[in-house]
């Protein structure tokens, strides 16, 4: 990834791209894990079984509850990136007005 410094200052856009990049990463990640914990649950679970009352077969609550769950979740962990990444840009490009951001290369 490349990141952009104007005058040692890191660029609005470079550091969006970090904040999202790192929040879709980490949040994927716990996606994953939930999902093999799902799978873990689904796979030892009988055959049928009841909610509210009614019995429910493996493939029905699977279409019901599941499959929306995996599909809809990936789109869920990018918008938040998106917004979380904003607010947080535009959080701290207003504290660079008040106090200066430096950042500083080391190599």
């Amino acid at each position: 990834m490349k990141l952009e410094t104007i005058n040692n200052r890191l660029s609005l856009m470079s550091f969006y791209k970090l904040v999202c990049t790192g929040w879709a990463l980490a949040g994927s990640v716990l996606y994953i894990l939930l999902l093999i914990l799902l799978s873990l649950a689904f796979g030892f679970s009988h055959e049928e079984f009841q909610i509210n009352g009614e019995t429910v077969s493996r493939s029905s609550f699977f279409m019901r509850l599941v499959l929306p769950a995996v599909l809809i979740t990936p789109v869920f962990i990018l918008l938040h990136a998106f917004i979380i990444g904003a607010f947080t840009t535009f959080g701290l490009w207003l504290y660079s007005k008040k106090q200066n951001i430096v950042v500083v290369s080391t190599e």
